[in-house]
């Protein structure tokens, strides 16, 4: 596999996990910006299934750009993103060239 072709399959999978986040976003209700809830690490790691918690506001801020995922801070790829943002449990990351532009194309907010 080409590295392109790498960093293409690597958005794939991480926004396969965003949509499943943008679920538990979407039943979260009527809560509060400030509530804390746990979210699936957005990596590109097929079978991950570890959880991320921050506030849902902090999810809405990064959801701000379709080219954006929180991920845990072991499960960076730097091949096709760069880290953003870091807090404790999570880092924010933003996927560059190739693997951003598909990222932003699979957006479900778009």
């Amino acid at each position: 596999m080409t590295e392109a072709q790498q960093e293409q399959q690597l958005a794939r999978n991480e926004s396969a996990f965003r949509k499943v986040n943008e679920g538990i976003d979407a039943g979260r209700g009527l809560t509060g910006a400030d509530q804390v809830l746990s979210f699936v690490c957005e990596c590109g790691r097929l079978g991950c299934s570890e959880m991320v918690s921050l506030s849902v506001g902090a999810y809405q801020a990064v959801r701000s750009s379709g080219r954006q995922f929180i991920v845990r801070p072991a499960h960076v790829s730097l091949e096709a993103e760069v880290v953003v943002e870091e807090h404790e449990g999570y880092v924010v990351t933003e996927k560059t060239g190739v693997a951003g532009e598909i990222a932003e194309e699979l957006d479900p907010r778009d």
